[in-house]
């Protein structure tokens, strides 16, 4: 069997890209890729640039002048935090992959499904952060209103436009998002005329800027 301990996808280009490779037993063992191939994706995420800017920003933040200009340090501030929560999870993932290197270095066979386990939960999030680099909007990491019109149709849009809405409340649940119905006007027989909804929690703008335009509907009519 092909048994990969660490298989670590480039984020732009889809490759696989080991640093070395060795025969363990039956396994192939593929072992961690250098920390510039998968923490840089290119030049779009760039690990070691962030770090040096952090750095940069608390030498700074450390000067006994630094809060003279009181709204320049509140925006050094915020730039710091901001640096900070965007590596806290490459730097989390770079531990795990470190981790399960040491592991697999053991070559110890009782170890292969956890191993194997852990491989395909890195790979997933490095998937995730992948993602996330798509959101790097000034606006994506915000919070959302979403308006919601039935439009044209009669009861069946208002009909509609409740299926709608309630599917975007289910949504918003499964994220851990909070989600508060701020305006809702009833159709005259069944569903809602509109409605807006107030989606809270990091990156609900981003993951919703794409839900604009008309959605449709073709049924037989239950009315």
């Amino acid at each position: 069997m092909t048994f990969q301990t660490l298989c670590v996808l480039c984020g732009l280009c889809g490759k696989r890209i080991p640093q070395k490779e060795r025969l363990w037993k039956n396994c192939t063992i593929v072992l961690r890729p250098s920390r510039a191939n998968y923490l840089t994706f290119g030049g779009v995420f760039d690990l070691a640039g962030k770090e040096k800017e952090i750095a940069r920003l608390e030498k700074e933040a450390a000067r006994p002048d630094f809060w003279d200009d009181p709204e320049a340090a509140q925006q050094t501030m915020q730039r710091l935090a901001t640096l900070q929560e965007e590596i806290k999870p490459w730097i989390s993932l770079e531990q795990r992959m470190a981790d399960a290197l040491e592991l697999a270095e053991l070559e110890d066979e009782g170890l292969a499904e956890e191993l194997t386990a852990e491989a395909e939960n890195l790979e997933k999030q490095l998937g995730r952060l992948e993602f996330r680099l798509l959101l790097s909007g000034p606006y994506n990491r915000g919070s959302a209103f979403l308006a919601l019109h039935a439009g044209a149709g009669g009861t069946d849009a208002q009909d509609f436009a409740e299926m709608l809405l309630r599917m975007y409340l289910r949504w918003a649940e499964s994220r851990g998002y909070r989600a508060e119905v701020v305006d809702r006007l009833p159709g005259e027989e069944a569903g809602i005329k509109r409605a807006t909804i107030a989606i809270s929690g990091p990156y609900a703008y981003g993951y919703l800027r794409a839900e604009r335009g008309v959605h449709r509907l073709v049924r037989l009519s239950p009315f």
